[in-house]
């Protein structure tokens, strides 16, 4: 089954790496401008940071997202996006600065890319999805299944891991407070219409 967690992982690449088709909504610029941020303003968090202005929106990803990356793969890639400019923050985050149409943009890529590995899901395992649908804030996935056949299925059971990373970082993308940030996956049979299973992310032992 190609949905897996490498899957949700490629969706982060949205933000850093997607060409985003950017309708101006503040004065343009002719290049990506590029800054390193003052000691003093240190990003200091290791999630991710959404920073909604009135005509721009900043977001900060934390360093682990630029591994082996140069400053000039990081402005190629902020230009290729459509973003405004980009700051490295002295402890190797990145802040980039977008436009709202950019960063709307940016968001429908993500729930594209999920609605994909859905599809890729569902139609790899045939005898074991019936659907798999999820609401528009991505805190609530039902996923339908043939009770027998997603039992005896190891692999179909990593669909709840995955699903409960996608909407995770959905969210964390969308600046969901890190307190508020929740996914329940519901596991429903498809002869019976009755929920069977919730996992719920974060994972609580």
């Amino acid at each position: 089954m190609k949905f897996t967690s490498l899957g949700v992982f490629a969706v982060l690449a949205v933000f850093v790496t997607s060409g985003c088709a950017v309708q101006e909504e503040a004065p343009p610029t002719d290049e990506v401008v590029s800054s390193e941020a003052p000691a003093g303003e240190e990003e200091s968090s290791d999630g991710v940071e959404v920073d909604q202005g009135l005509f721009n929106v900043e977001v900060t990803l934390p360093a682990g997202f630029f591994e082996g990356q140069s400053e000039e793969n990081i402005a190629a890639n902020a230009e290729k996006a459509g973003y405004s400019s980009f700051a490295i923050n002295a402890n190797g985050s990145v802040t980039y600065t977008m436009s709202k149409a950019a960063y709307d943009t940016a968001l429908q890529e993500m729930r594209d890319g999920t609605d994909e590995a859905i599809q890729d899901a569902v139609n790899q395992n045939p005898d074991v999805f019936t659907s798999i649908t999820y609401n528009s804030s991505m805190t609530t996935f039902d996923v339908t299944v043939n009770r027998a056949a997603y039992d005896g299925s190891m692999e179909a059971g990593m669909i709840g891991f995955t699903l409960g990373m996608s909407g995770m970082f959905y969210q964390m993308f969308e600046g969901v407070p890190t307190e508020d940030q929740q996914v329940l996956t519901n596991f429903i049979d498809a002869s019976t219409n009755e929920v069977f299973d919730t996992q719920k992310w974060p994972f609580e032992e």
